[in-house]
């Protein structure tokens, strides 16, 4: 399924603009608009609270192209510490 990063959708739902979203998120606006841009670069615990200051659950920022979401298709996808590792 080809998954991309909904957020620019979600903060225009929720009435905001980029510099109000980074001032939530106590960054600046340019990171805003790198993330909306190229969000295969955002760590997990910036994509958690980026959900959190939108008031929506994580899975709901990935959608595929036709609109259906991973928590439509009941795909759970687990967000770890950016520092996690697995063993090997």
């Amino acid at each position: 399924m080809a998954i991309r990063f909904n957020l620019k959708a979600y903060r225009k739902s929720k009435g905001l603009t980029q510099s109000a979203l980074a001032d939530m998120l106590g960054q600046d606006q340019s990171m805003v608009s790198y993330y909306e841009r190229h969000w295969r670069t955002v760590k997990n615990s910036t994509i958690l609270q980026i959900a959190s200051a939108l008031g929506v659950d994580p899975m709901e920022l990935f959608i595929d192209d036709t609109g259906v979401t991973a928590k439509d298709l009941k795909i759970q996808v687990d967000f770890f510490p950016d520092d996690f590792m697995l063993d090997d």
